[in-house]
């Protein structure tokens, strides 16, 4: 299925192996074919999972424990490490995913330009 079929499919689909879960009413929706990679839609509006959900839950969560050790300043200090460094992890796997189709695409081409010129 396209991107834009997916995005305003609101059919059930809860077979997690073909790629993408569609909630009841297509509330809330999953790719893993999504235009930045895996992404989750909540509502007609599209999170990247590598580069949006992600740096929130680990800022979420490290503000959560660095507050309980460290009082306000510690929960802080851990918030904003733990933003900063899931940040960086999400940018090196886009960077990694962008590369991969960039070379997959190439490839392809590559092969299209061969049966062109014989």
């Amino acid at each position: 299925m396209s991107y834009k079929a997916f995005k305003f499919d609101n059919d059930t689909d809860l077979n997690p192996t073909d790629g993408d879960i569609v909630a009841p009413g297509g509330i809330i929706k999953y790719t893993n074919e999504g235009i930045h990679g895996p992404e989750i839609q909540f509502l007609g509006r599209s999170l990247p999972l590598a580069t949006g959900i992600l740096p929130t839950a680990a800022a979420i969560g490290g503000t959560a424990l660095g507050a309980r050790r460290g009082g306000v300043r510690g929960g802080l200090a851990a918030g904003l490490g733990a933003t900063a460094a899931s940040m960086l992890t999400g940018n090196v796997i886009e960077a990694e995913r962008r590369k991969r189709n960039e070379a997959s695409n190439q490839a392809y081409y590559d092969k299209l330009d061969k049966l062109e010129t014989t």
